[in-house]
């Protein structure tokens, strides 16, 4: 999880690199 984003990093850059 990324702050609070259940997306899969693997697939698209996580909000926390945003």
């Amino acid at each position: 999880i990324w702050k609070g984003d259940t997306r899969n990093p693997s697939d698209l850059c996580p909000d926390i690199f945003e």
